[in-house]
């Protein structure tokens, strides 16, 4: 047996005569290198070739190292760190969901596991100098990464712009309903039903609501389901108020029906029906109030409709995601001498949204 010296880390190592001329991986710091020929050694006998010294060519070991150093695992390592700052971004900005609470905890795994390499990189042995380097490169990519999603890139809002609600972003907390009108007379005189009549919905959480007209001409919530434009929480309040026009015009209510034929409802906003950006209004993560409120129709709400009846939903744990267990709950005039029941509303929570 010959004694030989790493170049990388000078550990003396041991090695046998015939393997002077191949190639050779360190056992202290796992760097390669050709071993020495002895001066008189033929040219037959060298022909590169792989071996482990005072390891066994079949460790699992070996193999993870000859991996890493044949694929640069260094890359891989640098795609975590990015991922990290993703992850912790998210975490740090969204609802908090479970989704974002398992996205903090992956991303302090992938933390821990950077910043304990990196301290290992600061031994000098094993690790050679270009190691340390590596890194070095590795901890300021991630820093780069983490600053620029925290500085530049748009984030999240927390809550609705408009309705104060939850921004989680799953269907489920978007109620959908459908309305049945029972009893349209108010003083003697009936209103039709398919024009003059309105369901107003709101959360307690914001003074701003979704006005949906009980037309018939448009494809709107008496013949289906249309799912809310904002999300709700356990122990919210849905406010629903039927209402009716008492000083709207013909051209006016024609208005209205435009505003809603989109997505079968249109916005109050403080006190003012709105033709919204129905698409942005229900996907307003990234927007503000002025971006998802559209245009005004220049019609005051208190002015020009008048309550008919209304009914109070507290949200609870029990939420049916299918039509058929839908809850119902109705809404009811009170006006001192008798409640009559006006119009009922069934509300479900669908799995995935509805177009």
């Amino acid at each position: 047996m010959s004694v030989i010296t790493c170049p990388h880390c000078q550990a003396q190592l041991n090695a046998p005569p015939a393997a002077a001329g191949r190639i050779a991986t360190c056992k202290r710091c796992k760097g390669r290198f050709e071993i020495p020929l002895p001066a008189a050694l033929p040219a037959a006998d060298q022909a590169p070739k792989t071996i482990y010294i005072n390891r066994p060519p079949q460790s699992i070991g070996v193999l993870l190292h000859e991996l890493a150093l044949r694929f640069q695992f260094q890359q891989l390592l640098k795609v975590c760190a990015g991922l990290f700052a993703v992850l912790a971004w998210v975490a740090l900005v969204a609802p908090r969901t479970h989704l974002t609470r398992v996205a903090f905890l992956t991303g302090a795994v992938v933390f821990v596991a950077l910043a304990i390499s990196s301290l290992a990189a600061m031994i000098p042995k094993p690790f050679a100098f270009y190691e340390k380097a590596k890194f070095a490169s590795l901890g300021i990519y991630s820093l780069g990464v983490a600053i620029f999603l925290g500085v530049v890139a748009p984030r999240p809002a927390i809550a609705h712009p408009v309705f104060n609600t939850p921004l989680t972003g799953m269907s489920e907390a978007r109620p959908a309903i459908q309305v049945e009108v029972i009893d349209a007379t108010w003083h003697g005189k009936i209103y039709d039903s398919t024009y003059d009549l309105y369901l107003c919905v709101k959360s307690s959480r914001s003074d701003n609501a979704v006005m949906f007209p009980l037309n018939n001409e448009i494809h709107g919530c008496t013949t289906h389901y249309i799912q809310l434009p904002f999300e709700i929480a356990n122990d919210d309040k849905l406010d629903f108020q039927l209402v009716y026009q008492s000083g709207l015009s013909p051209d006016e209510q024609q208005l209205v029906l435009e505003a809603s034929q989109a997505a079968g409802y249109c916005l109050v906003y403080a006190g003012e029906i709105r033709w919204p950006n129905h698409r942005d209004l229900c996907e307003a993560a990234f927007l503000t109030a002025t971006d998802v409120i559209g245009k005004s129709l220049n019609l005051n709400f208190r002015q020009k409709l008048t309550a008919l009846a209304h009914c109070e939903y507290i949200v609870d744990g029990a939420r049916p995601h299918v039509s058929q267990n839908a809850n119902q709950v109705t809404l009811v005039q009170d006006d001192g001498q008798k409640k009559l029941a006006r119009a009922q509303v069934r509300v479900y929570y669908p799995l995935s949204p509805i177009e």
